[in-house]
């Protein structure tokens, strides 16, 4: 029987182009809650991110954001892998010496660093609590995720106390080396008395990799990832894998 049910985000909930969880899949996993079941969201999106989209959801999960480095229920920090404060002094560094905009997440809040048109864009386009800073002596919490904005390079060198997460549309994304999806996965099932053999997973990309393979009932939604996790079961929505899942715990 299934009992934890750990799912992706963008690409997997959410299709591309949208903006908002569909009604019929808040219905399914409200449903597995409502039979016993513990959900958990796993993304590179921030706390407060994951919250929004989430809603009325959101107390009744497990949130691990910022691509595994943290694991949060309502607001309290269960699990946690941040970047040392060296290198978070040294990303202020580097912004400001490539005029880049800088963007740090923290367990419920965000800072942004940057001129003037990039903490406009930040502000404009994101929905997160955001405090805009200076100096890294302004940031007094433990940061999870790093993101430098801008066409020029970053690190020189990347500080092996780190790894990249995502890059895109102008933006670098870095988190702790040793802060992973599949991690942070395995930590809560210790914590709820669970094992591989109680979850499924359902992912869309490389960085969900982890999370399958801690799964007895993973889920890919595309070839790519069946790649990387043979034993996945290839399906072409969230929905479709939400049925299955429905279907097992019968």
């Amino acid at each position: 029987m299934i009992k934890l049910l750990v799912s992706d985000v963008d690409g997997t909930l959410l299709k591309a182009g949208e903006n908002a969880i569909s009604e019929n899949i808040k219905k399914k996993l409200r449903a597995f809650i409502t039979s016993g079941g513990t959900v958990a969201i796993a993304s590179g999106r921030t706390y407060a991110s994951l919250r929004g989209l989430l809603g009325d959801l959101a107390d009744s999960v497990y949130l691990i954001p910022c691509d595994g480095a943290l694991c949060i229920k309502g607001e309290r920090v269960l699990y946690h892998r941040p970047i040392p404060a060296e290198i978070v002094r040294k990303a202020f560094s580097v912004a400001k010496e490539n005029g880049l905009g800088l963007h740090l997440a923290a367990a419920t809040q965000g800072y942004a660093y940057g001129d003037r048109d990039f903490l406009s864009k930040f502000t404009e386009e994101h929905t997160d609590t955001v405090s805009t800073v200076s100096t890294p002596t302004e940031v007094r919490e433990a940061i999870y995720k790093l993101s430098f904005y801008g066409r020029s390079t970053c690190f020189a060198t990347v500080p092996t106390e780190l790894r990249l997460s995502y890059k895109g549309n102008g933006w670098k994304e870095y988190v702790y080396r040793y802060a992973d999806k599949g991690t942070a996965l395995s930590d809560l099932q210790s914590r709820l008395y669970m094992a591989k053999f109680d979850t499924a997973a359902i992912g869309d990309g490389l960085n969900d990799a982890s999370m399958l393979r801690g799964a007895k009932y993973p889920f890919a939604l595309t070839e790519e990832l069946k790649n990387a996790v043979p034993a996945a079961v290839p399906v072409e929505s969230v929905f479709e894998a939400l049925e299955i899942i429905g279907r097992t715990n019968i």
